[in-house]
């Protein structure tokens, strides 16, 4: 088995998202750094409605996925409501919500280890279109701001069997040819 980190390449959906310096574009490029750094993230504030910011994902090229573990790192302030937090994966239409756990720190994860849609192992083309991010509801009139700082998709996977091609075998009634 090996492991592959994608991290976001573009906005999917911004609901009530802005970047650390008040723009509402490329939030993506606020939280997709290898280092986490404290000084570029994304906010919001509105705790009447949830917040959602999904992206779009770089692409993998081959192999057997045998899970998908999604990382991020969220700050609170203004209140906290650790039933509020979610990892989303958005998938022919529909959300998938997962309760995180706790890594260290700030950091959160989620381990998937079937596509939702499908009850099946998560397949290169469905990693190749994952559109993935946070969800955020306050559940209360109470101010929460949350601050996301970073976020990454680590993908299991084992190496693609060789496909055996032109090979013949002779057998005591004939042979047969691949």
């Amino acid at each position: 088995m090996a492991t592959t980190i994608i991290r976001p390449i573009s906005d999917y959906s911004i609901s009530n998202w802005k970047n650390s310096d008040d723009g509402t574009t490329n939030l993506y490029s606020y939280v997709d750094e290898e280092t986490l750094s404290l000084l570029d993230y994304a906010y919001s504030v509105d705790p009447s409605t949830g917040k959602e910011l999904l992206f779009n994902f770089s692409d993998i090229t081959n192999g057997i996925i045998n899970k998908i573990t999604l990382y991020f790192t969220v700050v609170y302030s203004g209140g906290y409501d650790e039933n509020g937090k979610k990892a989303r994966i958005y998938i022919n239409s529909t959300n998938y919500d997962y309760t995180p756990v706790l890594v260290s720190g700030n950091t959160f994860k989620v381990e998937i280890d079937t596509n939702p849609n499908t009850s099946t192992a998560f397949t290169v083309s469905d990693i190749n279109s994952l559109i993935a991010g946070f969800f955020h509801s306050s559940g209360s009139s109470k101010a929460v701001r949350a601050e996301l700082y970073q976020y990454y998709i680590e993908v299991d996977y084992s190496s693609t069997p060789p496909t055996i091609t032109g090979v013949s075998i002779m057998t005591g009634v004939g042979s047969i040819t691949f």
